[in-house]
């Protein structure tokens, strides 16, 4: 086999691979590949040609990876990966999504123990969902296993997807997603205790035979004096039974299989909010169908009409719109503050098969660029889309997120690279004429419009419903 010099000065070196003493990933040519330095390198020759890598990729643990002739120093062998389209980070997935690639994590982990291999890490920023489906794409993160514990990762995996599921369990998912943000740090043990200690009950107060003295005491020490009497009953120290030691098991395998079962009896809380439950009774079919109103036969025209490669539905909620881009051919990412309803949506596309990444995000509040060098993108940056939609999302914006035109426009035009569809809803709106109107003398179509053509070149009317409710479909 030919081989092929790599020229350094092409090459672009992964922000995020710098940790890995074994190698490093980098974009050639606009492919990405993964430079691997000696010893590992023989072992995962080995691995890429005894079938084992082969096994894990058709099981859907892995990456797709194939070795290649390339040379580039000071690396011994370089491996092409295959790219996920989307990059996007623990504290933006769903619950659902988190146990999800906890379970990956693991059963990773029991395969790789029939062959004495081991992952030497085991943070979430190794897993990315291609859809909705979750993959481990470190393959630097294969290692020969030690003979001495069943995973020295272990207090990693408790930090990164044990304890934030079990938040999320107890009712504390905004503090997982806060903890999960501090990305070399996770949910330290301390604070994990702090969340899920129960609240101390006390026995009821069983008061003695009152001598005149108690009486006097009682008078002058008030409600001190009470609770000289009150016995707390032993609490345990968490809402949750404690983690396997790894110590504890014969082996890797029953060591994984042991903590799968404990993933998978984290009870997700599915609580009902404002939104969740938006679509339950008005979630028709996704072939035109006579259910459908003059708004879902809008969209589907645009969306056949423009055949758009990538779609990004803001404020998604259940995503009935990013389905049907997503079966009309797209490759969707739909975000939304309410958890409960991007579960569903979650659900639906693992259940459909569905191209599509679903995300807990705020559309004022779009995770930032951060980290030295801001090695961690932004989501404008990683989710840009030929078509962006924004649907029933601008009279909230404006009412209740005190946002501007001008602010809101310029949050959508951010994500799009061509084509924005969006939805003005008016104030004569049989919901919006309810609301407080007080100083919204601004909010009318033509300042709308006149915000979107400071950002766009061509703007085209399209109808909705209810009346006098209207699509704006804009071209960069």
């Amino acid at each position: 086999m030919s081989t092929t010099t790599i020229p350094a000065t092409e090459v672009r070196f992964h922000p995020l691979s710098f940790v890995d003493p074994s190698g490093r990933l980098f974009w050639w040519q606009g492919q990405l590949y993964r430079g691997v330095m000696a010893p590992r390198a023989a072992l995962y020759r080995e691995l890429l040609a005894n079938g084992t890598a082969a096994r894990l990729i058709e099981q859907r643990l892995l990456i797709e990876t194939t070795p290649t002739a390339y040379q580039l120093e000071p690396y011994q062998l370089v491996l092409k990966h295959e790219v996920v389209p989307y990059v996007s980070y623990a504290f933006e997935w769903s619950n659902s999504m988190l146990r999800d690639a906890a379970l990956t994590v693991l059963d990773l982990l029991a395969e790789l123990a029939r062959h004495d291999l081991t992952l030497q890490d085991a943070h979430p920023w190794n897993i990315l969902f291609a859809g909705s489906r979750p993959r481990f794409v470190d393959f630097g993160s294969i290692t020969p296993a030690p003979a001495a514990e069943p995973w020295q990762a272990h207090e990693q995996f408790l930090r990164y997807f044990l304890y934030p599921l079990q938040l999320m369990a107890a009712g504390h998912s905004r503090a997982a997603r806060v903890l999960l943000f501090d990305w070399d740090v996770g949910v330290q043990p301390a604070e994990y205790a702090a969340l899920t200690r129960p609240v101390p009950v006390a026995e009821p107060v069983v008061t003695p035979k009152l001598t005149w003295r108690r009486k006097v005491a009682r008078r002058l020490l008030k409600s001190d004096f009470r609770l000289l009497h009150e016995i707390p009953k032993p609490q345990p120290l968490s809402l949750f039974a404690p983690p396997p030691a790894p110590q504890a098991f014969p082996d890797r395998a029953a060591y994984a299989a042991a903590m799968r079962q404990q993933v998978e009896a984290v009870q997700l809380p599915s609580p009902r909010t404002e939104w969740s439950n938006y679509y339950d009774t008005n979630f028709p079919p996704f072939e035109p169908d006579p259910l459908w109103m003059v708004k879902h036969r809008t969209v589907c025209e645009v969306l056949v009409e423009l055949k758009p490669r990538t779609v990004l539905d803001a404020g998604s909620n259940r995503g009935w719109y990013a389905q049907l881009a997503a079966r009309l051919g797209s490759r969707v990412v739909g975000f939304d503050i309410d958890e409960p309803a991007v579960d569903k949506l979650y659900a639906d596309a693992r259940r459909e098969n569905l191209d599509i990444l679903p995300l807990v995000m705020a559309f004022h509040k779009p995770t930032p660029a951060y980290g030295l060098g801001q090695w961690f993108a932004s989501a404008t940056e990683r989710f840009q889309s030929d078509l962006v939609l924004g649907l029933a999302i601008v009279h909230h914006l404006s009412y209740k997120g005190q946002l501007r035109f001008d602010q809101i426009v310029g949050g959508l035009a951010a994500f799009t690279q061509k084509w924005l569809l969006v939805e003005f809803i008016p104030r004569e709106d049989i919901h919006v004429s309810r609301w407080n109107q007080e100083g919204m003398d601004w909010y009318h179509l033509d300042a709308f419009r006149a915000a979107v053509e400071r950002h766009f070149r061509r703007v085209r009317l399209l109808p909705s419903n209810p009346e006098p409710r209207v699509m704006l479909l804009c071209e960069k």
